[in-house]
Order: structure tokens, then sequence, then C-alpha cells
């Protein structure tokens, strides 16, 4: 093809007045052919051949480089990527002018937000790469969470929809790092099941153990899961049990004590275990409930290859909870004492090292739980239950280090027995991404499984399940999402629930 423009033409006349004015006019002259590179105009490569012939690269347009006699794109030229004669490696793009691996976009939509740890993230070209991924995170505020439209305020008491889980009772969640739930329940045997955090499907349940009763489950700094339980609860020669699943796969299950090797007066069941990760170690202790007011603390040691028993210690306590000190060398034991509730610091030795009255009698405490928060502060709650007394009603509690220490009294809640009776109520407590305070409880006076949640000086409990026509509903658990509000699991009769709170 051949073409001409506007400076070709100019060239022409002023060379044709040239020739005039010497000899004779060259009536049959044309431009030179000029072919366009790829991607390129034709306006752009006639203005390349032209500034050639000039001798200088002006006429490439804006983001064009001059490169032996033409203008190309050195933004994207695989060939000339960043410079003329830069070629980037066989399977590499040129991404604005640097060399990239092919890439693919991870999300959908330029500016689409996705729920993330305490905010949301959002879809762009974060890293120029030329493809859309997630990236740009944007933390939501105290008392806010994420929702479809970003950061919104949160509201404690909202309930998501129920989902049925499986088959079975006594259900305790926890949740990873990125916010997943991960379940244990009873139901002929014991069972895990991990759940994805956004869209609250689970996957199928994994049988643990053949037997067991009110298993617990925790996970530490790796996301590897650790599980205890007892079998044979209330009947002579019950035993606890411990496995995890640190590399992916679930190990063999290890005994961890048995009532006969007790030898205590009054021991008369292991049940109700605990378990904590010690940091750093490749080691776990263990917590028992075996009658008779005895505690047993059992630690594990080379639990990444084949757990084995290292020592034991018992002491005079009932039902213990389990939580790390806030310095972060040991750990504190929660349970009940003739007094009240206890907690008593531990080195990772087993060796106790002081302790503090959570609650005195007026709480009647069954048994202790307590949760760390990020900031260092250790929060308590505890199963009211037992003997009525003159020092009133029995009430869902909750308390926190700051509050002891400042002599303040708990934080009262729901009414589970207003004469005390013989009401007892199954308790936990958890925290939110935003550090909301959430106590669940149930009760047998009342059948019903509920949560309450704290705001300010009052313990306000939203009912979970009821009217269900089932003989019993509770064993409420909760774990934190990733982005607030809480993963929830409960049991009405023997069927298993989850449902989340406060998103």
């Amino acid at each position: 093809m051949k073409s001409t423009s506007a400076i070709g033409i100019a060239g022409a006349l002023v060379l044709g007045i040239a020739v005039l004015g010497c000899a004779e006019v060259l009536d049959d002259f044309e431009p030179a052919d000029v072919v366009a590179p790829d991607g390129a105009s034709e306006d752009d490569a006639l203005a390349a051949r032209d500034a050639d012939a000039a001798g200088d690269d002006g006429g490439c347009a804006p983001g064009w480089s001059w490169c032996e006699g033409i203008c190309l794109d050195t933004t994207s030229d695989p060939a000339n990527c960043g410079a003329c004669g830069t070629a980037c490696a066989a399977g590499q793009r040129c991404v604005v002018g640097r060399c990239a691996a092919t890439c693919a976009d991870e999300c959908p939509v330029a500016l689409a937000r996705r729920c993330a740890a305490d905010g949301y993230d959002v879809c762009a070209d974060h890293d120029a790469d030329g493809c859309l991924e997630w990236g740009g995170h944007v933390a939501c505020g105290p008392g806010s969470s994420c929702g479809e439209d970003g950061c919104s305020e949160t509201d404690p008491a909202r309930l998501g929809p129920e989902v049925a889980l499986a088959a079975g009772e006594f259900p305790i969640v926890a949740s990873d790092s990125r916010g997943n739930p991960h379940v244990v329940f009873e139901d002929h045997g014991i069972w895990y099941a991990v759940g994805d955090g956004t869209t609250g499907r689970f996957a199928a349940p994994v049988r643990l153990a053949e037997a067991g009763n009110e298993p617990q489950i925790i996970l530490d700094e790796n996301d590897d899961a650790h599980v205890v339980w007892s079998i044979g609860r209330g009947l002579a020669g019950t035993s606890g049990w411990y496995t995890n699943n640190i590399g992916g796969r679930w190990k063999p299950a290890v005994r961890a004590l048995a009532l006969d090797e007790l030898g205590v007066l009054g021991a008369d069941r292991v049940m109700q275990g605990r378990v904590l990760k010690v940091p750093g170690r490749q080691e776990v202790v263990t917590a028992w409930n075996c009658g008779g007011d005895l505690e047993v603390l059992v630690k594990f040691r080379n639990i990444d290859t084949s757990p084995t028993v290292l020592h034991r210690v018992g002491a005079l306590h009932w039902v213990p909870g389990l939580v790390l000190d806030p310095g972060g060398d040991g750990f504190r034991v929660v349970a009940r004492t003739l007094r009240g509730i206890r907690a008593t610091d531990y080195d990772f030795d087993l060796g106790a090292h002081g302790a503090v009255m959570v609650t005195n009698c007026k709480t009647k405490g069954e048994s202790g739980w307590g949760v760390l928060s990020p900031d260092g502060e250790v929060h308590y709650t505890g199963s009211p239950g037992g003997t009525a007394t003159a020092e009133g009603p029995a009430q869902v509690w909750y308390t926190n280090d700051a509050r002891i220490a400042a002599g303040l009294p708990e934080v009262r809640g729901m009414v589970v027995s207003p004469d005390g009776g013989t009401a007892r109520t199954w308790t936990g407590i958890c925290l939110d991404a935003h550090d909301q305070v959430y106590v669940t409880h149930s009760s047998l006076v009342d059948a019903n499984a509920w949560i309450a949640y704290v705001q300010g000086d009052e313990l306000v409990s939203v009912v979970l399940a009821a009217d269900y026509g089932a003989p019993m509903r509770g064993s409420p658990s909760c774990s934190p999402t990733a982005i607030g509000g809480v993963h929830v699991v409960y049991h009405v009769g023997r069927q298993l629930f989850y449902r989340t709170v406060g998103l």
C-alpha cells in the first residue's frame, strides 16, 4: 500500500521547486512505503518514518519509544519492554514497562469488596501486573463490622439463619486464624467437622473415636487442632484421651489418665477435659475433672510425632478451664473451689505460682471459663447453680482482670433459677474480632440455649433455640468469625445446629 502525508507532500513540493530552479521537474515523485507495526496506527507509523528522516524521536505518540526506525509501545511490547531491545523471557508479558509472569484475575471485578479479617479487601490491580487481585485492606472501626456495603454498625444481638449441622450433642467450636469454625461433638463416639467461615457450610464430619463424651477443641498458633474427650462418663474405669492433626493427619488417640490410676478417695470419674497448646513447644497441657473435687493436670510432649504423657499433678478444684496467662510464660486454671471461682497461675512445667479469687461464694459457681484477649486481659465466666442461699438467685455472670483489680462486682445477667434450687447451666465465653464479649449459657430449668453479650454493666441474653418441643436444648459454644460477631453451635435433643451472632 502506498501512503502520503502532509509532511511527505510538503517535502515533495519543496524538492520540486528546487529542481525547477536548476534544471527539470521530477513529476513522478512518491513517498516511500510505510508499514505500521502490530498494535500501531498508520498515522503513528508515518510519524515515526518522518521523525527518522528528521533524525529525532519527537514524532512518537506519548508512551511510545523510537526503536531502530519505528515507534514501539515499550510499556507492553514483550520484545522491547521498558526500553528498546529489552526482551521478556518465554511465558512472560510486558506490563507497564516491566516483564511479568502471565497471570489471571483473582477477583471478579474492579472495586468489588470482600469481607476479611477485621474489615474488607478491595478488588484491583494492586501489584500492577495487569490482573485483578484482592488487597488494599480496609479495617472497620470499633463497633462496626463488614457487610455488603463495607463497614457497618455491629448489632451484637443479630442472629444469622439456623443451619442443621449433624446428629449429635455437646458441641464445642473453635476458630482458626482465618475465622473458619472447627467443631467437635459426641454422637456414639467423637466427631470433628470444619466449616467455611464465609458461607457457613461444613465438610462431612470425621470420626475421631468410637466412644467418648464431652469433647473439647482448641486451634494452636499454626491452626492445628487439638482435641480431648473422656470415655465412660460417670462409670468406674473411665479415662481421658487426647489427639491432634499436626501435619494434616489425625494421630491415634493417646490416653491421658484413667480412673484406676489415680487411687484418690472420692475420685469417681474422668470427664470434662480441657486442652491448651504450649506456644513454641511440641507440648500440650490438659486438665480433667475427676470428681471428688479433684482436678488433674496432664502434660504431653512430642505431640508432633508420638504424644506421650510427661507428668501429672492434682489439686482440689472442680471442672477447670484453661487459658494462657497474660505474660505468655505459663497458663491459668480457672476452676471452682469451696469459696468460689479461683484462677491459679502455673508455669509450663505445671508449677503453681499464684492465685486470685475471680468470684466469691455468692455466684455458687459450678465451673469456670476464661479467654485471653489480644490486649492481654483475661475474661471470665462460670456456671451458676447449686444450692439456694440467702445470697440471692443463680445468675449468669461475667468479669475480667481489670474489674477484679478494681474491686468491681461481676456483671450479672439472666436469672437461671430464682431461688438457686439445683439449677445448673453450661456456660462458655468468647470475644469477637472487635473484643465484644459473648457468654453462652443453657439451663435445665427452661431447657433453652442462650447467648449473652456484655453491654456496659449488663449481660443481655438472646435466645438461640426455644419452643422446639425437644427434651433438651443446650451446651452452646462460641468462637470468633474473621470480621466481627461469632460462630455459635448448640444441640436440640440430639441434633446439632450452627448459626452466627452479631454479623
